[in-house]
């Protein structure tokens, strides 16, 4: 399933809850780096608005299904 597909199937009519949360709590659930985190946004793998969020200059939030 390619990411968008996958970003298609979330939807708020699924009832399935998610919030956003910040770096270090989604790098410690995924086993990710913040560095690999922040290429994946760069190179467009996460999506702006779909799987992270930027609330101000410093502060990026991702999902967290």
């Amino acid at each position: 399933m390619s990411p968008s597909d996958r970003a298609a199937s979330i939807s708020l009519h699924d009832h399935e809850p998610f919030r956003f949360v910040k770096k270090r709590e989604i790098s410690k659930l995924m086993g990710l780096s913040g560095d690999t985190l922040k290429k994946y946004r760069l190179s467009g793998l996460l999506c702006e608005d779909i799987y992270w969020i930027r609330i101000n200059s410093k502060v990026v939030l991702t999902i967290c299904l």
